[in-house]
């Protein structure tokens, strides 16, 4: 099972060990400002994009954090923290803790300006790379045409990538000639490989719609599957540690 769309996002609520891990992290993430020890890599972001204000970050920008068993049976803790404060994805993501941190930034180039991230969880080395894996369940759009959509990133030792999956869309518009309704919501699963076969299965479907796993108006009827791609996305990174 790759996702689920039917169960509701989990909300967290961290711990008090989890709220004073978060604590350090952003005490750390000031200090390395305050210091000026700040990476090389992070005046190599785009004008307008910079983020030199790590001391601006309070415990409250922390989305979230995690202990998960990543590549091996031996867990790793991660930790997001929201850079954008709300406004695009923008984000740290933070593997390990003390002095064994592994900060990055990503930002996702892709038009991603009307979603909003609705879980975060661990990939169990779908590709057999030994690699680190993490997934993105993102929801975009408004009331009229809304959909869903599985981020797959992987990171190297000096890069990341990230595909995505869409699973699900829910449209309303009213483009001339009259009104059109259409959607669908799908089961992702995945076979692990070093080429890893991706399926989904439709749950629901509706109307008319279009489909871009398949490049298809129509997604297999409720119950049968279809093997989908993964479409590339453009991102935007920076390992700062």
């Amino acid at each position: 099972m790759l996702h689920d769309p039917r169960p509701a996002s989990p909300v967290q609520h961290l711990t008090q060990a989890e709220r004073a891990e978060a604590g350090r992290l952003i005490s750390w993430l000031r200090t390395w400002e305050a210091g000026n020890r700040r990476l090389n890599a992070l005046y190599g972001l785009p004008a307008g994009q910079r983020y030199d204000h790590l001391g601006a970050l309070t415990q409250r920008d922390v989305q979230f954090t995690l202990v998960a068993p990543w590549r091996s049976a031996r867990p790793e803790r991660l930790t997001l923290v929201d850079l954008g404060k709300g406004e695009g994805m923008q984000y740290l993501v933070v593997f390990g803790e003390g002095t064994r941190r592994e900060v990055w930034y990503l930002r996702p180039t892709t038009n991603f300006s009307l979603c909003v991230i609705r879980q975060v969880y661990a990939l169990r080395d779908v590709d057999l790379n030994g690699r680190r894996e993490l997934a993105f369940v993102i929801a975009c759009g408004d009331n009229a045409q809304r959909s869903s959509s599985l981020l797959m990133l992987e990171f190297t030792a000096s890069g990341a990538q990230m595909e995505a999956l869409r699973f699900q869309e829910d449209n309303e518009v009213w483009p001339e000639g009259g009104q059109v309704r259409g959607g669908f919501q799908m089961l992702l699963k995945v076979e692990k490989g070093p080429t890893p076969r991706y399926t989904a299965q439709t749950l629901r479907r509706y109307g008319a719609f279009y489909f871009p796993a398949v490049h298809a108006y129509k997604v297999p009827p409720v119950g049968q599957a279809v093997v989908v791609k993964p479409e590339p996305q453009k991102l935007e990174f920076l390992r700062f540690k």
